[in-house]
């Protein structure tokens, strides 16, 4: 069954996160996707930053956690790994159990990069020592996903990195662990290719699925528009989606408007019902 999910960053930051919460079950979500610090904190403030507690409160309003931001490395993948890998092993070590303890059973991982595009200060790393630096982290810190049964799902962003279809299941495929898996975004990938194709070729590869629509015509990081606004072909994705047998959350990922933020929720509810359906077409 296709569930409804939000990322933490949709949700009104000037609210008690029990209202946020409340309000995106009343808008007709499911789950809600957290964000883990580097120490194993869920980023909200005290007293659910404890993984248990934020737990029993997306209960007590009806949600559940869909999977989780983090813990994440992308600040350190800039260091040689023989440096930076004590330090990303000390967070999955803190922050797997901290997943887990939210009920989810799966985190979202930048793969590294290229070059961050949304970074102006981001340095450059030659794709194939990112290449082979970001095999190196996923292989040290796989064994550690299998031992708290959660699955690092690896995400395409505008990274400058794993830029097709075929390479990022090839990259899956390396790694070689049933606990690193892909987070297809959609939306992600519409400024040079279709993401139809994506979900198609990574085929069962694909563990969560983020929602996001984007404006070819503007072609840069301002062409992400609401769902159903811009140039993904949704009926196509959602035949991908059931050709590959795909049954699990689809997760929108927007930030809270400016004006009246309560309507984005409402918003992004009917959009996602409609692209549901689509499913079932």
């Amino acid at each position: 069954m296709l569930k409804k999910g939000l990322c933490q960053g949709n949700l009104r930051r000037d609210l008690e996160p029990r209202e946020a919460f409340a309000r995106a079950a009343q808008a007709g979500f499911d789950g809600v996707e957290l964000r883990i610090t580097a120490d194993g904190k869920v980023a909200l403030p005290p007293p659910y930053d404890e993984p248990d507690r934020a737990a029993e409160l997306l209960r007590s309003v009806g949600l559940e956690a869909t999977t989780t931001g983090g813990p994440g490395f992308v600040d350190l993948f800039h260091l040689e790994p023989d440096e930076s890998l004590p330090q990303i092993v000390a967070r999955m070590e803190a922050g797997l159990p901290a997943v887990r303890a939210l009920g989810a059973d799966a985190t979202l991982q930048i793969p590294g990069y290229v070059q961050l595009m949304w970074d102006p200060k981001c340095p450059v790393i030659p794709y194939d020592v990112a290449w082979e630096r970001s095999l190196t982290i996923y292989r040290a810190i796989a064994p550690i996903a299998e031992k708290h049964g959660v699955t690092l799902c690896v995400e395409n962003v505008w990274n400058r990195f794993l830029l097709s279809p075929r390479e990022f299941a090839e990259f899956v495929d390396a790694v070689g662990s049933p606990r690193v898996q892909a987070y297809f975004d959609v939306g992600n990938v519409v400024v040079n290719s279709f993401p139809e194709q994506w979900l198609r070729i990574l085929g069962s590869r694909v563990h969560r699925i983020h929602l996001k629509d984007f404006q070819c015509s503007i072609g840069n990081l301002q062409g992400f528009v609401m769902l159903l606004e811009g140039d993904v072909n949704w009926r196509e994705v959602m035949a991908a989606v059931r050709e590959i047998g795909y049954d699990g959350y689809l997760t929108a990922e927007y930030g809270p408007y400016r004006h009246a933020p309560d309507v984005l929720l409402n918003h992004l509810s009917a959009s996602m019902d409609a692209i549901v359906a689509l499913a079932g077409a």
